[in-house]
């Protein structure tokens, strides 16, 4: 069984904690399995 790896960057699945739908996360992760999400800390750290 071969299994095909995509070629993606951590910006290609990352999303700003302020700005990102449901709909987005659920394309990224049907399409690469995994996403990020930056900035929940942001208003602790600020």
């Amino acid at each position: 069984m071969t299994y095909e790896i995509p070629n993606v960057t951590a910006d290609d699945i990352s999303f700003d904690s302020d700005s990102y739908t449901l709909d987005d996360i659920k394309s990224c992760y049907n399409d690469y399995g995994c996403f990020i999400i930056r900035g929940f800390n942001k208003k602790y750290i600020d």
